[in-house]
């Protein structure tokens, strides 16, 4: 997934990642990031614990950062005022 990224992105790399696995999927969100990207890890599904790639890391002096989310509830009140104001996320926008 990571070196998808890296392909759609004429191999520079996302700005911003957002990481949901954990330890598991660490890796591929860090190849899947240019140099000085941004990691916003929310989750953790793969588990709490493990390896974590140091190495590729300072390489890419990348920036991972720790997010509490909310709960249910938020979240629903989150969608629902999305909703009503039509916020759209860019998910891709080629700057010049």
């Amino acid at each position: 997934m990571g070196e998808a990224a890296r392909r759609l992105t004429d191999g520079r790399g996302v700005d911003h990642v957002i990481e949901l696995g954990g330890p598991d999927t660490l890796p591929q969100s860090i190849t899947a990031s240019r140099v000085s990207g941004h990691i916003s890890l929310i989750g953790t599904v793969t588990g709490v614990s493990g390896m974590a790639p140091t190495g590729m890391r300072m390489v890419k002096q990348v920036r991972l950062q720790g997010l509490i989310v909310g709960n249910r509830r938020q979240q629903q009140e989150m969608v629902c005022a999305i909703d009503a104001t039509g916020l759209k996320p860019i998910i891709h926008a080629k700057q010049n």
